[in-house]
């Protein structure tokens, strides 16, 4: 069954570490919105710097930067009836308010993947926890900057313990959920594993 286009323009938002699988979510999301028949923009962090936002850093005050700029991308093409799957670490909850006061809640849709930092430095796509144990790499969220866990997000992935099939499930039940309900979605919460702190950083 087709998702119905009724105030379909929406913004999911996948935030968490690096390593975490945002990216790979996020592009999950936009194959699975897209056969149904809607307009999708994939935004992601990566992508932006190699352009709009390569001039910035990679300190706190440049990564909320990126994504106030980011919010402002995904806030146009909102109001062309795009919906928006965006891919950022959103690493504070200065940058987490940054989205929330840029789209109101009947758009906006966090959704956390949730991986401990030890698994994200084993996978390592990108080579920064290497880099930063190697070479004494600064700014590094997860490593010398913490990661704040997000309070409250509408769906948590745990990209750790669960399968990709049971993801994709939990994933496609939420989304379903956000098109045939009310026009705020109501959220679908899976029981994270229970963690002793709310700040990822490496000890």
């Amino acid at each position: 069954m087709a998702l119905t286009h009724t105030k379909a323009a929406k913004v999911f938002w996948f935030s968490g570490l690096s390593g975490a699988d945002k990216t790979t979510w996020a592009e999950y999301l936009k194959r699975y919105l897209t056969a149904q028949g809607l307009a999708v923009c994939l935004l992601d962090g990566d992508m932006l710097r190699q352009g709009l936002n390569k001039d910035l850093g990679y300190s706190l005050v440049d990564r909320e930067e990126n994504i106030r700029r980011a919010c402002e991308v995904a806030h146009y093409l909102v109001k062309q009836g795009i919906t928006v799957v965006a891919a950022f670490m959103t690493p504070t909850q200065g940058c987490r308010q940054i989205i929330k006061n840029t789209f109101p809640s009947t758009l906006l849709q966090e959704i956390y993947c949730q991986c401990s930092i030890n698994t994200c430095e084993v996978r390592d796509p990108k080579g920064f926890y290497q880099r930063a144990r190697l070479d004494n790499l600064c700014q590094v969220i997860g490593w010398d900057l913490p990661f704040i866990v997000p309070k409250n997000p509408a769906l948590v992935l745990d990209t750790e313990h669960h399968t990709m099939t049971h993801n994709q499930a939990l994933l496609r039940q939420f989304i379903t959920r956000c098109y045939f309900y009310d026009s705020a979605c109501e959220s679908v919460r899976e029981v994270a594993r229970e963690s002793t702190s709310n700040c990822l950083v490496r000890p």
